[in-house]
């Protein structure tokens, strides 16, 4: 008798609601963990533990008592990486070698791999001395060794606030280069580095480091090609296999490597926004493990869709929210179509926002045609102003 194929979810939040339904559309049986008992994906699971997901032991212990085959593991967020791919390792499951997924994950262990490749950006360990700091030009970013979601990021126009910086962890210098960025997704299999689809990404660093938003990026646009090239040039270098989730900074015509992780960007990105075009990342993963046929993601489409971040302009405990009151249809340059809540009854958010925790929600939007910075800082703020006159 052939067992059951089971997919490991590390977090079943609203976030992971999509995949875990697309999991379910497949057939696959769904093994779901996750610290909150009253997580709300929970509802989806045929197992669900209420663990911790970085309590890697006790995961372990209970996955192993079930009759059925695990065939891979969901987690799409930096902090459970080192779950994921031990886990993997421990189940027997292909995924990213645990050596190399450490090497990516430390900022300055990936440049190690990258300083010699004219895509890599000049930095310096926070801790060399100040003569060799200096040596970058200003403005220089600062962030941390390990960890993600934009925090503790820190822009410095000059050296005296440099000097003065408060530091409670390992940080980086790197010189802060004006361009836009990219968020691509590819997947290295044994023979292919399949594309999986692109984001451009807007920004307000004048006021925090958060991104505000994103926009599909077309699969035929020529910078994106280069940027493809320039992860392939890494990744085939490298002891590699599966996601691969991109930040690429686009200066003029040169493209730099800003960082990559061995995951897909984010669901927000992947799931919802993608999802917008009946393309989905989870989806794309699960048939691939199940051996079913794949083909690259691409977005070929003079409609493009994306989100706004809406933030709280205050420190503020949330309540109870109603997202139906929020605007929808025509606002600005873009046709705002839907909305999902990040943060539940309970959450604390902070302004100015200091990691992508903060977002309170993300509105979702379609548009004919790409929105400019300008633009998209104009509807941005608009759209957060409202909202907040609402709260």
């Amino acid at each position: 008798m052939l067992k059951t194929n089971y997919i490991l979810f590390l977090g079943v939040n609203d976030l992971q609601i999509p995949a875990l339904k697309n999991a379910k559309k497949l057939g696959l049986r769904i093994v779901g963990i996750d610290k909150n008992v009253h997580a709300p994906g929970r509802k989806y699971c045929n197992f669900f533990f209420n663990i911790d997901c970085l309590n890697i032991q006790e995961i372990y212990n209970v996955v192993t008592t079930l009759h059925g085959n695990i065939i891979g593991i969901w987690a799409n967020n930096d902090v459970l990486i080192p779950s994921r791919i031990i886990l993997s390792s421990l189940l027997g499951l292909k995924d990213t070698p645990i050596h190399t997924a450490f090497d990516l994950l430390n900022k300055l262990k990936f440049k190690k791999l990258t300083e010699s490749k004219p895509y890599s950006i000049p930095y310096h360990n926070y801790k060399d001395t100040e003569d060799t700091i200096y040596d970058l030009r200003l403005p220089l970013i600062v962030k941390p060794i390990t960890g993600g979601g934009s925090q503790d990021i820190s822009i410095i126009r000059n050296y005296k606030d440099l000097k003065n910086l408060s530091l409670q962890q390992p940080m980086m210098v790197e010189e802060f280069k004006p361009g836009y960025e990219l968020g691509i997704n590819m997947f290295k299999t044994e023979g292919s580095l399949v594309e999986m689809g692109a984001v451009y990404r807007y920004f307000d660093h004048d006021g925090h480091h958060i991104p505000i938003g994103t926009v599909t990026v077309d699969h035929k646009d020529n910078v994106l090609a280069s940027s493809y090239s320039v992860v392939a040039d890494l990744i085939n270098g490298i002891d590699f296999w599966g996601q691969v989730k991109a930040d690429i900074l686009v200066v003029d015509e040169q493209i730099y490597l800003i960082e990559i992780s061995p995951r897909f960007h984010g669901e927000i990105d992947t799931e919802y926004v993608f999802g917008l075009y009946d393309k989905s990342l989870s989806l794309w993963f699960f048939n691939y493990l199940m051996g079913n046929e794949i083909a690259p993601i691409t977005h070929e489409s003079e409609t493009k869709y994306g989100y706004v971040s809406i933030f709280l302009q205050a420190n503020r405990i949330i309540k109870h929210e109603d997202v139906s009151k929020f605007p929808v249809g025509q606002f600005g340059d873009v046709e705002i179509i839907s909305y999902l809540l990040h943060r539940s009854k309970g959450d604390i958010v902070k302004w100015p926002p200091k990691s992508t925790w903060d977002i309170f929600a993300f509105a979702f939007f379609k548009s004919n045609q790409f929105v400019t910075d300008k633009d998209f800082y104009r509807i941005y703020k608009e759209l957060n102003q409202v909202i907040n006159k609402q709260k």
